[in-house]
C-alpha cells in the first residue's frame, strides 16, 4: 500500500471501541489485537484513556485509578513507564503511527489521528436524547437503540476497580430505566412479544434483579377440549396436561375415551412436537397423570397413536402417577420428594 493511498484509508477508518459487555477495539474493520493479556497496566491506562477521550483525566486521579496505595510511592515513575509500552503497544498492534497520549497541565488525553467510537459513552448520549424526545415513536425507537447496545457490565474484566465499577453501576441504571419505560409503552399497546424481546436479553444479564420475568407461553393443542393448552416455562418446561400419556414404551396422544376429538388430538401432538424441534428446544415435559421426562424422543414416540384403554391397557409401573391405578396417589407419597422421571423400560 503507498503512502497516499495509506492517508486516505486514515482518514476515512474509524476507532469503534466497545466497553460494555467486554473489551475489544475494531480499526477500519479488522480487529485490534494487544494479546491475551487484557489486564496489565497498559491495557488498563488504554482503556482508561480512550473512556475519557479528549475532556481527559488529571494525573492525580488517573495515579489512584491505575495503582493501589501501596503502589503511589513510585506511582509517578511507573506511569511513566506504562505510557512508553503503551505506545509501543497501540504500534505494534498495526494502529497508525501518531502520538497517542498528550499530557497537558496535568491532564492526560487521547488524541487518535482517527474518529475514536465508544459504544458506553454512545450508549449514554442516546439515553439522554431519549429523555429529552418529545415525540413518543422516535423516543420509543431510541430507547430500543439504548437497549440493544447495552450488552452487559462495563469493562467485566476489570470490574473489581472502583472506577470501574461506579461507571458499572451508572450505566446498568440508565440500562434498567431505559428497559422500564420502553416495556412499559409496549404493554400499553398489547404489544407483548416485542416486550419480550427486550426483555430475554435483560434476564440473561441479570436473572435476580426485581424486575426479573418468567417467559410463559401458551400453545394451542386442541383434541383432549376443543380449548386445550399447554404451558412452556422459560423455554425449559413443558405444562402438557391432558395432552400426552406416557406408557412404559414411550408417549400417546392422551386417553382416546376421553376427548372431543381424537382425530384433532393426534394432529395437535405432531404438531407440538414439530414447534418444539423446529426451534431446537428440549424441555421437561411434565404431564398431568403419568409422571415427567426429558427424553423427547421417549415422549413423542406415539405421537400418531391413541391412548385406548378399553382396547389395549398402556401402563407404566415407573410413573409415579397413573390414572389406571391411583392407589398410590396420595398425599403421603406427594410430600416423600422430588418425582423421578418417567423412563422406556
Amino acid at each position: 500500500m503507498g503512502n497516499e493511498e495509506k492517508r486516505m484509508n486514515e482518514k476515512t477508518a474509524i476507532l469503534n471501541v466497545r466497553m460494555l459487555g467486554d473489551f475489544s477495539i475494531t480499526y477500519d474493520g479488522r480487529q485490534v489485537s494487544f494479546g491475551k493479556n487484557t489486564t496489565t497496566k497498559a491495557m488498563k491506562l488504554l482503556q482508561i484513556l480512550i473512556y475519557y477521550g479528549e475532556q481527559g483525566i488529571a494525573r492525580e486521579n488517573l495515579l489512584n485509578a491505575l495503582y493501589v496505595r501501596e503502589e503511589l510511592a513510585d506511582a509517578a515513575n511507573n506511569l511513566r513507564v506504562t505510557a512508553h509500552r503503551l505506545k509501543k503497544m497501540i504500534i505494534d498492534a498495526g494502529l497508525p503511527e501518531y502520538d497517542y497520549i498528550v499530557i497537558k497541565k496535568g491532564v492526560y488525553r487521547w488524541n487518535a489521528p482517527v474518529p475514536t467510537i465508544v459504544d458506553a459513552r454512545k450508549f449514554q448520549e442516546l439515553y439522554e436524547e431519549a429523555q429529552n424526545c418529545a415525540d413518543t415513536k422516535q423516543k420509543e425507537e431510541l430507547l430500543k437503540q439504548v437497549c440493544n447496545m447495552y450488552r452487559g457490565e462495563f469493562l467485566p474484566e476489570i470490574s473489581g476497580d472502583e472506577w470501574v465499577l461506579l461507571e458499572s453501576v451508572q450505566y446498568k441504571k440508565l440500562y434498567s430505566n431505559a428497559l422500564k419505560e420502553l416495556c412499559d409503552g409496549l404493554i400499553e399497546k398489547c404489544d407483548y412479544e416485542e416486550a419480550l424481546l427486550f426483555c430475554e436479553p435483560a434476564c440473561r444479564l441479570y436473572p435476580f434483579d426485581e424486575w426479573q420475568s418468567i417467559k410463559i407461553e401458551c400453545f394451542l393443542v386442541p383434541g383432549h377440549t376443543w380449548g386445550h393448552m399447554v404451558y412452556l416455562i422459560d423455554d425449559r418446561y413443558l405444562f402438557t396436561g391432558d395432552t400426552i400419556w406416557f406408557g412404559a414404551d414411550g408417549g400417546y396422544s392422551f386417553i382416546s375415551a376421553l376427548a372431543e376429538s381424537n382425530k384433532l388430538a393426534v394432529k395437535s401432538l405432531a404438531e407440538l412436537e414439530q414447534k418444539l424441534r423446529t426451534r431446537g428446544l428440549r424441555p421437561v415435559i411434565l404431564t398431568g397423570h403419568t409422571g415427567w421426562t426429558d427424553d423427547l424422543y421417549f415422549a413423542f414416540a406415539h405421537r400418531d397413536k391413541l391412548c385406548s384403554p378399553f382396547k389395549k391397557k398402556v401402563h407404566d409401573p415407573s410413573a409415579p402417577y397413573d390414572a389406571y391405578d391411583e392407589s398410590d396417589d396420595t398425599e403421603e407419597n406427594a410430600k416423600r420428594g422430588f418425582l423421578p422421571p418417567v423412563q422406556k423400560i
